[in-house]
């Protein structure tokens, strides 16, 4: 799969695999960047890369395990965060 991706990132070979495997997974999918305006309620927020969570192996040593992040907490289009925004009520 050819995967361009406009990110800004230390660690840009662990992005692009992280994006692909959410990708085959389902768990996100690409839309082309012009549609982008077309999303009415749609918002973009800030993507990295957090290498500070390890995974324990078989043999009780520790691995860097990389996740993906989502800045939610990023003012963008509405003057508040989309965790700004949440009714935590519901």
């Amino acid at each position: 799969m050819n995967l361009l991706c406009a990110v800004i990132t230390n660690q840009p070979r662990n992005m692009k695999d992280i994006i692909e495997a959410e990708l085959s997974q389902g768990w996100m999918f690409p839309i082309p960047l012009h549609y982008i305006n077309c999303l009415t309620h749609g918002e973009l927020a800030p993507v990295d890369i957090d290498d500070k969570v390890w995974s324990e192996q078989p043999d009780s040593s520790k691995k860097t395990k990389y996740r993906l992040t989502h800045d939610q907490s990023f003012e963008a289009s509405q003057g508040s965060s989309v965790n700004g925004r949440v009714i935590t009520e519901k």
